[in-house]
């Protein structure tokens, strides 16, 4: 019997992978392509928030082997990879030298509206109290 269990854990443990791994790979498909930031909110203590709108809306592009870049009217392209982490947007930046304002490095709390006609995603920052809104 002990044997048994000590067969089968692995198994249940390998299932249970391949199903985060298949949940993530459908939500990257929902992330890939262009998207405009036309919206931030900065969350403050006190539960009042301050949402800008942007006039010039940086695009974000997320491709299918997951880089991407930002590209903003006034500061040019910054590069990034990108992957999904169960209900995570996780950024990496290529820095090479560059500063960008727009978006940090982090671990993004991702939020997809499938409204029609048009899409959208929410990115919180949940250490910086800020979310992004995208629209596609």
């Amino acid at each position: 019997m002990k044997n048994l269990i000590i067969c089968i854990l692995p198994l249940i443990f390998f299932a249970s992978c391949q199903q985060n791994m298949v949940a993530n790979e459908k939500t990257a498909d929902r992330v890939i392509g262009k998207w405009r930031m036309y919206e931030t909110v900065d969350f403050q203590n006190n539960d009042d928030s301050a949402a800008v709108k942007c006039n010039v809306c940086p695009e974000v592009e997320f491709s299918k082997n997951y880089t991407g870049f930002i590209k903003s009217a006034d500061a040019g392209l910054f590069y990034f990879k990108w992957k999904i982490d169960n209900d995570a947007l996780v950024i990496h930046q290529n820095k090479n030298g560059q500063t960008n304002d727009i978006m940090n490095d982090g671990n993004y709390k991702l939020t997809l509206f499938d409204n029609i006609p048009i899409k959208e995603m929410s990115l919180t920052d949940t250490v910086r109290n800020i979310k992004y809104i995208l629209s596609k």
